[in-house]
């Protein structure tokens, strides 16, 4: 019962994280796509090459960052890339929210995590390179998910496993 309990807290805590992430993402492409049509309507301000984008309906700072292309899309990139991470990790503590542990459905979860832990930083660390410098701190993350991703690969191999040999027994029985 405690595994189900805290897969269940740590469900909905990546759930909330993801949607904080996407929500983040959603509202500065919504702003700069107002500054594009509707300079004085959207609440940016843009100055000395920097941005600051308030929060609705107040002149509260929320985001601010540098007024550059490159910039923006590895911001927005990246929060992207943590909102799906979240979401897939709140998919695997779906599958241990439920009551049968091995299932088609968890060991695609886990898939699906592991595969993208080991190939979302890997991209990133390419596209980051080509378009700048890349930063020791980003790289030290990026190989901290590659080794997450690794993991969860042995946990999907395990999962897959623990299916085929359930299967099996339900044949026998």
């Amino acid at each position: 019962m405690k595994l189900r309990s805290l897969s269940s807290i740590l469900f909905y805590l990546t759930r909330a994280i993801a949607s904080v992430y996407g929500l983040i993402v959603s509202y500065a492409v919504l702003v700069f796509t107002m500054h594009l049509v509707w300079p004085d309507a959207a609440p940016l301000a843009v100055a000395d090459g920097r941005f600051e984008i308030f929060y609705p309906f107040t002149s509260k700072v929320f985001l601010l960052g540098e007024m550059d292309a490159t910039y923006l899309m590895q911001m927005l990139g990246l929060m992207t890339l943590y909102a799906v991470f979240f979401w897939l990790l709140g998919n695997v503590f779906l599958t241990f929210r439920q009551i049968t542990l091995f299932t088609p459905k968890g060991v695609r979860r886990l898939n699906l995590f592991w595969l993208y832990s080991i190939t979302a930083p890997v991209l990133s660390i390419v596209s980051l390179t080509i378009l700048n410098e890349i930063e020791p701190a980003a790289q030290l993350i990026s190989i901290l998910h590659i080794i997450i991703g690794i993991f969860a690969y042995f946990m999907a191999a395990i999962f897959k496993q623990g299916l085929k040999l359930q299967v099996q027994q339900e044949f026998t029985i």
